[in-house]
């Protein structure tokens, strides 16, 4: 007999020894003398339980679990120990991730308990509050949110209000809440839990904080956003060993907080740190596909648009097995997916995923919600780029009146959707129209967010357009730099929307005959369009970017050939020209590769 044999021989030996010993203790301890002694035994091995689930050792902690079971004489019928017992073989089972095992376990316990000679209101609260954590890891948030106030209510007959069970309950419901992106009442939950929770750690107060900055930051909040954030990173600093929940969110805090000031480099770097702890400590598949969402966000701002995708489908792929298919996440899901194939110019997909986004959130909410409003906002953009003006005007408007209806007309996304309808009325050569909701935009951006941002850059572009447009060159100049000078602030990198603003101060400084500052700025251009196609990921709207300033450089050229009669410029002006020729060949065979891939598929 070889080792291997003689160690699996000797296992099993002591195993049965182990099982026997545990029958013989059972039937000694149901016909123990003091009627006590069972119960003895089954707080014995849920302590045993308790040491074996830290080791990670599920199978054995669930055999020790259902051996209590057996320790529960007949003559008891359903009492407090029954339910214990469930208790404890749910919590096996909910650490181990079979959770329909642990909600029938933890259905069975609650019976137990309720059908008890003297029922212990404590344990019926306490799996009141399983069952919900339970359904809101089955992404049932609705029915989660009803066992927590069931919780909440049975806890109220037991202990004192000012009580950290309470603080517990107020927390899970804050949970659900933000999972079915309805901020406002986890925001009023969370802060209820703060306020019932007197003895909370420094650990907890950051993990709260957390949640309160996540809230802020789905409703667009920024600088409500950055106050929790700095509260919360405040409560985590000095604090040696965090928990595992505790570490997951402080680098989620770290992660949104570069998100928030911009850095999407940095809040991507530290979103993938917190993806790969989050895989090392078992997170929730949802909690998981949350962070690739958000790591897909930031990787779109970043141009690298395959990246974005693959996180896309990384959270698809987790909980598509998870979640309802009507679910808040999915709507979110959607809505990136569609943005993702606007950003590579694939509008067709971009259109039909938006439209799943607007199904999902008008189901869950009515279409008078500021989520099913940025559905609306993103579907109208698509009928923008589409050329079709009234449908995009059409839903602009609804999403505009979605946010009045919900009392945030001084919200950041009403001052994109006034942006829009201002982009929208450039196109129709409605200049004054698009000034009116530009400046609009600009006014609520300046308000909120009170330093350089993104969002009055992009204003402060538009408004130099409309000025370029108007022929007002100085004007247009000195919007067209403002917003350069807050985008470099943000990117502090080569990034897309710095090259599409350098084109248009080469084109404001050829209209007013400032020729070698246009000469200089259509080279600027072109070399930050030529950075961001290199390497693998080819984005279609950089393509675009790059074909456009190199036809626009090479016009320029020839103008200055046809005024100078410099053989210089004419050579600069063919070998550009040739360029935009190749580039545009290149992107018509990827094109009509796509095309051809699509039907074979």
């Amino acid at each position: 007999m070889n080792r291997l044999s003689y160690m699996l021989k000797l296992y099993r030996l002591v195993w049965i020894g182990m099982m026997s010993a545990l029958c013989v203790s059972t039937l000694s301890a149901q016909n123990s003398p003091d009627g006590e002694s069972w119960k003895r035994m089954i707080n014995m091995r849920h302590e045993q339980i308790d040491v074996l689930l830290r080791k990670g050792a599920f199978t054995q902690s669930l055999s020790l679990a259902k051996s209590c079971l057996l320790l529960v004489p007949k003559s008891e019928g359903p009492c407090t120990y029954l339910g214990l017992c469930y208790d404890r073989i749910a919590l096996v089972f909910y650490k181990k991730g079979a959770i329909d095992s642990a909600l029938i376990s933890y259905q069975k316990a609650l019976g137990a308990y309720e059908q008890s000679a003297t029922p212990n209101y404590r344990e019926i609260g306490t799996t009141f509050n399983n069952l919900g954590t339970v359904y809101g890891r089955k992404g049932k948030d609705s029915l989660a949110i009803l066992f927590h106030h069931k919780s909440l209510i049975v806890k109220g007959l037991n202990v004192s209000g000012n009580n950290a069970e309470f603080g517990q309950s107020y927390k899970n419901i804050g949970h659900s809440y933000l999972k079915m992106s309805i901020p406002d009442s986890a925001i009023r939950y969370y802060k209820m839990a703060l306020n019932v929770s007197s003895t909370i750690t420094s650990e907890e107060e950051g993990q709260l904080m957390h949640d309160i900055a996540s809230c802020f930051r789905l409703m667009s909040e920024r600088d409500s956003c950055k106050k929790y954030i700095q509260i919360g990173l405040k409560a985590f600093q000095g604090l040696g060993n965090l928990s595992r929940k505790g570490l997951v969110k402080y680098y989620s805090l770290k992660a949104i907080e570069q998100e928030i000031k911009g850095a999407y480099r940095l809040a991507s770097e530290y979103y993938g740190k917190l993806i790969t702890y989050q895989k090392n400590v078992g997170t929730s598949s949802l909690g998981r596909a949350v962070s690739y969402e958000r790591l897909a966000n930031c990787l779109l701002e970043l141009a690298r648009y395959d990246a974005a995708k693959a996180a896309i489908d990384d959270a698809l792929r987790l909980v598509s097995h998870e979640i309802p298919q009507i679910h808040p996440f999915y709507g979110q899901l959607f809505n990136q997916l569609g943005l993702y194939y606007e950003r590579i110019g694939d509008l067709s997909k971009s259109e039909v995923c938006y439209e799943k986004s607007i199904g999902i959130k008008a189901e869950l909410y009515g279409n008078s919600h500021p989520q099913v409003a940025v559905a609306f906002h993103n579907l109208g953009k698509q009928y923008y780029y589409n050329g079709d003006y009234d449908r995009a005007i059409l839903y602009f408007e609804k999403a505009n009146l979605a946010y009045k209806n919900a009392g945030k007309e001084e919200h950041a996304a009403v001052a994109t959707i006034f942006e829009s309808l201002g982009q929208v009325y450039i196109e129709l050569e409605n200049y004054e129209q698009a000034k009116h909701f530009i400046e609009k935009a600009l006014a609520i951006n300046q308000r909120v967010y009170q330093s350089d941002n993104l969002s009055s850059a992009a204003n402060q572009y538009s408004l130099g357009i409309i000025a370029f447009n108007q022929k007002q060159n100085k004007a247009a100049l000195k919007y067209l730099k403002i917003a350069l000078g807050q985008k470099q602030k943000v990117y502090r990198t080569i990034h897309p929307d710095l090259a599409i603003t350098f084109l248009a101060i080469a084109n404001a400084y050829w209209q007013d005959a400032a020729f070698g500052m246009a000469d200089a700025y259509f080279q600027k251009a072109i070399t930050s369009f030529g950075f961001n196609i290199e390497g693998d990921e080819h984005a279609a709207t950089d393509k675009e970017g790059l074909l456009k300033a190199l036809s626009q450089y090479g016009r320029f050229c020839t103008e200055r050939y046809l005024h100078t009669q410099s053989d210089s410029w004419l050579d600069l002006a063919n070998s550009y020209l040739v360029e935009a020729v190749e580039l545009e060949q290149k992107i018509s065979r990827v094109m009509d590769a796509n095309f051809q891939l699509s039907l074979t598929i």
